[in-house]
């Protein structure tokens, strides 16, 4: 046992106030937190009690918890500081004391092994002292006091039973509760309890039923976490996709009713409450389960009864498997051996060697365009032969230096051509085809500093046969291919349907997307293009979040050997 000396107290003019009190609590978690630094990134809780000696009167009862994370240094502990004073500020009986005792207990615990290791500070204190002049004193401009306590999201969901009892229960079965009971910053779409036992009812299984992936697998998806970065709150909740994704590694999906109602979606849940601000991060209350769809795409849309023409040539090309790709395992195996360093110098001369991150991943993403029976039907394509037929034709039009390749597999191939065409290689959502940040790359700032309002804005995407899209937005909606008459390809509603899977994402389209003729009437220019266009790797790892290459925390970010 490690015992600190308590002459690091002031007692001048045999005064203390709330700093000192504070000053202690800091010395206490300081000591732990310096012992701690080298560890495997544990989870420090500090139990401690206040009491008034004179009176035995218990200011704060004992095994009060704290905990604060090493790795956050001395802007953590002070958190865990504030949480203490703003606990100390509410107690009017304080003022009536002569001597005050307190006493702190450290210890830790490390993530993976969840051993119960023991670091112990004790700090016995009397503090001599006349009564209280006043609890709001700043006390030499150092960090002010709290004005009323704050929350741990854990702690909060404990004291609201009531409406989060079930969550908090499947959150205790995975240990989550324990991470959300430590400072960070976390988004939270917590749903009621209503919403849990209506989803146990619909899949037919209890908690008890569960296994512990399955648990996991649910919390997972209504928790994301944003490091130093601020928690998402509902004015930033974008329209379409998050780049951040849950801790389950799955990206959530916005929407916003347009009935008037005002209703926030998630993941197609409602979103009943918002913004309960708390001490690590804030608290959505979600009126159903969060679900991600676990289908990849080529089966979400063969399950689409309307896209069977479509459906049916995805298969047939093969063009299905070339969308099931998920992640670069060769960039995997070589991070998790450590041949690729999470922090890398920056090459930039003027950047001094600064450390700038390495992705965590190399995702691959697809983005397929998709028309439905009914409109192929227009163009009196009644059947998969209609289908062919009208794919010879059109590639008769747009390639007609080239020979058409009777294998349907075979890239060279009118109808593997056609499909390909309609296959984007990234992720990209209805808002992520000309993204928010390029007309607004600084929040801070008004739109109108980046560009002029009058100004379409233009991007091109390639798709798998290798030929270009061009990328407008009208009305806010992206849209395709605009020929010189005016006519162009746009998105339709999606309804209530989930298009969005872990690597990529469908969108029903008006009309017949095809290359023929957007030679001559729509590329015939110069063409000016951002830069990660050129590069799907960064838009699917979500790089491209600001002016410079960054992750979704803002961290800036550098592209190792061999990446693309």
């Amino acid at each position: 046992m490690n015992t600190l000396n308590d002459t690091f107290l002031s007692r001048r003019d045999n005064t203390f106030s709330l700093q000192k009190i504070a000053k202690s609590f800091f010395e206490v978690l300081s000591f732990a937190n310096g012992a701690l630094s080298r560890r495997d990134s544990p989870l420090l809780t500090v139990d401690f009690s206040l009491r008034c000696r004179n009176t035995h009167d218990s200011i704060v009862p004992q095994g009060r918890h704290y905990q604060v994370s090493p790795l956050r240094g001395e802007g953590g502990v002070w958190q865990a500081v504030r949480r203490l004073k703003s606990t100390v500020n509410k107690v009017s009986s304080l003022r009536d004391c002569a001597q005050v005792e307190f006493a702190g207990l450290a210890k830790y615990s490390t993530s993976k092994k969840d051993l119960a290791r023991k670091i112990v500070v004790c700090l016995l204190c009397v503090l001599l002292a006349a009564p209280f002049h006043s609890c709001t004193d700043t006390n030499d401009g150092e960090v002010p006091f709290a004005t009323a306590e704050e929350l741990l999201i854990t702690s909060f969901l404990e004291e609201n039973p009531d409406t989060y009892s079930e969550f908090l229960a499947l959150m205790h079965a995975c240990g989550l509760d324990k991470l959300l009971n430590a400072y960070g910053n976390y988004a939270c779409f917590i749903p009621t309890n209503d919403a849990v036992r209506a989803y146990y009812t619909q899949k037919g299984t209890s908690l008890a039923q569960l296994s512990e992936e399955e648990v996991k697998d649910i919390v997972y998806n209504h928790i994301i976490s944003y490091g130093t970065s601020k928690a998402l709150e509902s004015p930033n909740f974008p329209v379409g996709r998050l780049s951040m994704p849950a801790m389950s590694l799955r990206n959530l999906q916005f929407e916003f009713a347009d009935d008037g109602s005002n209703i926030i979606y998630v993941n197609k849940s409602p979103i009943l409450d918002r913004d309960k601000m708390l001490q690590n991060g804030v608290v959505h209350t979600v009126g159903k389960v969060v679900e991600v769809s676990k289908t990849q795409i080529p089966e979400m849309i063969q399950d689409a009864a309307r896209f069977s023409l479509f459906a049916r040539a995805l298969f047939a090309t093969g063009l299905a498997d070339s969308v099931r790709i998920v992640e670069n395992e060769d960039y995997k195996d070589k991070k998790e051996r450590g041949e690729i360093p999470e922090r890398v110098p920056s090459k930039i001369a003027y950047d001094n060697g600064k450390l700038l991150i390495t992705p965590v991943a190399c995702k691959y993403g697809f983005t397929l365009l998709v028309e439905s029976d009914a409109t192929l039907a227009a163009a009196s394509i009644n059947s998969f032969d209609d289908l062919v037929e009208y794919a010879k034709q059109d590639f008769a039009r747009t390639y007609p230096d080239e020979t058409d390749v009777p294998d349907v597999t075979n890239r060279g191939n009118s109808l593997n051509r056609f499909i390909s065409y309609h296959i984007i290689d990234r992720l990209l959502d209805a808002a992520d085809f000309i993204p928010d940040w390029w007309t607004r790359p600084d929040p801070t700032k008004p739109a109108s500093s980046y560009f002029y309002s009058g100004v379409v804005l233009t991007d091109y995407v390639e798709t798998l046969a290798h030929r270009l899209i061009e990328v407008q937005k009208q009305s806010g909606q992206p849209v395709f291919n605009k020929r010189p008459n005016g006519s162009f390809v746009s998105l339709l509603p999606k309804g209530d349907v989930v298009n969005l899977t872990e690597n990529g994402v469908w969108h029903e389209i008006d009309k017949i997307l095809t290359y023929d003729g957007v030679e001559a009437e729509v590329l015939n220019k110069r063409i000016r293009m951002d830069v990660t266009s050129l590069l799907p790797e960064v838009v699917n790892n979500d790089l491209t979040t600001g002016r410079y290459l960054q992750d979704a925390n803002y961290h800036e970010v550098i592209l190792p050997t061999n990446y693309f």
